[in-house]
């Protein structure tokens, strides 16, 4: 629990190392079962990126090892090499347990201890209305445009903006996925200021139309601040003021 994120998590579980470590002890599959031991280190090893000397060396001669993005999905090869060696310790204990009553529950007693430690709930989820924002609806009738949405340097709003996006399909500056490119980052970076000219210079250079400001993100002083700096800009004028899926939304256009 001191890793944040899934890709930093490399414990599989006790139930899969046990049922591994069972196979193991099998004789009839021995072959098979360290070929998949076998992958699944070298999986795990790979998984590691940069802190793996080994790895160091191949992304440095071999060239097709430069382009994976995220070195830790290799632990998914080796989630999957563990799953086979799980399915042999079961057949193990299968054959060992046979002719006695525990065999006759043993599929059962495995599924349910499996599910008891990989059991993933309650799910964090985002609860958004089904009826579209008025704001969306506006935005949905405008010719196609490229569009931000603000505050942008919230990633918990990211995904929001880009869902609510497939309501009106104009390009949206703001984005989210596991990788930022460079680009990303400058506009965030120069964002913080909007809108001073750098930002406004930045808006331009992508071809942005329309700013969307959500009144619920900001502290009032701050969203009353941004308000004044917008009247000030003779490049900017406010198209309306529609609801959101939390309160009111101004929409601008930069001409």
């Amino acid at each position: 629990f001191r890793f944040e994120g899934d890709e930093l998590r490399l414990f599989p579980g006790l139930v899969a190392v046990v049922l591994a470590m069972l196979a193991l002890a099998g004789r009839r599959h021995r072959r098979t079962v360290l070929i998949y031991l076998a992958l699944m280190l070298v999986a795990a090893a790979m998984s590691l990126g940069f802190n793996n000397p080994v790895y160091r060396l191949l992304y440095s001669h071999v060239w097709p090892m430069q382009g994976f993005r995220a070195p830790a999905r290799f632990a998914v090869l080796a989630g999957c090499a563990l799953a086979v060696l799980a399915g042999f310790g079961f057949i193990y204990l299968q054959e060992r347990f046979r002719t006695t009553r525990l065999g006759r529950g043993l599929l059962v007693g495995v599924l349910v201890a499996i599910g008891l430690e990989c059991g993933s709930a309650p799910m964090r989820l985002e609860e958004l209305p089904r009826q579209v924002p008025d704001v969306y609806r506006f935005l949905r009738m405008l010719d196609r445009a490229v569009i931000i949405e603000l505050p942008c340097v919230d990633w918990d709003l990211a995904p929001v903006y880009m869902y609510w996006s497939t309501q009106h399909w104009h390009h949206l500056v703001n984005g989210y996925s596991g990788f930022s490119p460079p680009d990303y980052a400058e506009t965030l970076m120069r964002m913080q200021h909007f809108p001073d000219e750098r930002s406004i210079q930045r808006l331009r250079s992508l071809n942005v139309r329309y700013i969307v400001v959500h009144e619920t993100f900001y502290r009032p002083r701050d969203h009353a601040a941004l308000l004044v700096r917008l009247g000030q800009r003779q490049d900017i004028s406010s198209v309306g003021k529609f609801r959101d899926w939390t309160g009111v939304a101004q929409v601008f256009e930069l001409r």
